[in-house]
């Protein structure tokens, strides 16, 4: 037997350490910490001579302990509004057929309360998610990000 798994190792490689390397996705995560600064490299803008401060899916995503393309799946599923600001598109498109509309922007307000709705319906610890409340998430993100939408940035 022994023979067999060095003739295997030999072709494949170390296949057992390579078998521990896959499963470890499958590990529940932690909530990210609350010393991640997600705001360190805020977008700022200008406009009618007030300057803006937005954020892009990345310091969202970052914000929620997710990965950018779960945030775009969430916008897709209408678990989040989709991003009310963009940045100005580059003038060509890198894609043909493929139209560029600019990053997506958040407000501050915006991620602190995606943040605060995550944590309110259990959506905020990614070993939850099987447990977590999405439609309260959903409703929370929506009616906070309606709210805001009503208001001066």
């Amino acid at each position: 037997m022994k023979a067999d798994s060095t003739k295997l190792n030999a072709v494949f490689g170390d296949v057992v350490s390579d078998l521990d390397h896959v499963s470890n996705w499958r590990k529940p995560k932690t909530p990210p910490s609350e010393l991640v600064r997600w705001d360190r490299n805020p977008v700022v803008g200008e406009r009618k001579g007030m300057r803006f401060e937005f954020f892009t899916i990345g310091a969202l995503a970052e914000a929620l302990g997710r990965k950018t393309v779960t945030i775009r799946s969430w916008e897709d599923k209408k678990i989040f509004p989709k991003a009310e600001y963009r940045e100005k598109p580059p003038p060509k498109a890198k894609l043909p057929d493929k139209v560029s509309k600019g990053r997506r922007l958040y407000t501050r307000q915006q991620i602190e309360a995606a943040v605060a709705a995550a944590k309110a319906s259990g959506v905020y610890d990614p070993s939850n998610a099987a447990t977590a409340n999405w439609a309260e998430f959903t409703r929370l993100v929506w009616a906070a990000w309606t709210a805001l939408r009503n208001q001066p940035i």
